[in-house]
């Protein structure tokens, strides 16, 4: 169940990859194929009022205390490795969520800007 316009939804792949980047901390990651960037560009500027609400029990997020205002937050541009992307920030600046246009038909959603550096070393490195 999704908040997401359908216009977004029907932008996606069929297939997509949800995962964890292991390490001190577990971190999850969500990847769609998209075959649209401009529809999955301002796809992803709307959802992102449900965007959070849509993902936290997903991605594990706590919502008490303090975090409960972040149904209320507003997502902020953010640039990671010359890409583009947009980020939730709780009250002390910390990174919530993130995602970002790896490139023009990948979006990776997660909550750590690390989890995103270690995802592109991968899809750059043959196998």
């Amino acid at each position: 169940e999704s908040d997401a316009d359908p216009t977004l939804i029907r932008s996606f792949d069929e297939e997509y990859m949800f995962g964890t980047h292991m390490g001190i901390v577990n971190v999850p990651f969500l990847i769609f194929k998209t075959n649209s960037y401009d529809t999955a560009f301002s796809g992803m500027l709307t959802w992102e009022r449900k965007l959070f609400d849509n993902m936290y029990e997903l991605f594990g997020l706590s919502i008490e205390g303090d975090n409960a205002a972040l149904f209320q937050k507003k997502f902020e541009d953010i640039i990671v490795e010359n890409r583009d992307g947009r980020v939730l920030r709780d009250g002390a600046g910390n990174i919530v969520m993130v995602y970002v246009f790896l490139d023009t038909e990948t979006i990776l959603v997660t909550t750590s800007i690390d989890t995103i550096k270690e995802i592109l070393v991968r899809l750059q490195t043959p196998l």
